[in-house]
């Protein structure tokens, strides 16, 4: 599931409509509308959906995967 389906199926969960849960996060139903459409979600919203009961998982920046320090030294000959 990605970001947006997530923030969808918690409002879903609340029996919520657009406009009901943009309250309890402090926006207006355009951004939960945008959300639910793949926008990014900014950090003080982020923590707001996280309260509501949003796994932080989906909040989180994407952070490139981890390197080998060690393996790209070797490859460059400098190990």
């Amino acid at each position: 599931m990605d970001r947006a389906a997530a923030i969808r199926a918690l409002r879903d969960a609340r029996q919520q409509t657009q406009a009901e849960f943009a309250l309890d996060v402090g926006v207006r139903r355009a951004t939960v509308s945008t959300w639910e459409n793949g926008s990014e979600v900014s950090l003080r919203h982020a923590s707001r959906l996280v309260e509501l009961g949003l796994d932080v998982a989906y909040v989180l920046p994407t952070a490139p995967a981890p390197t080998d320090a060690r393996a790209e030294l070797s490859e460059r000959g400098a190990a």
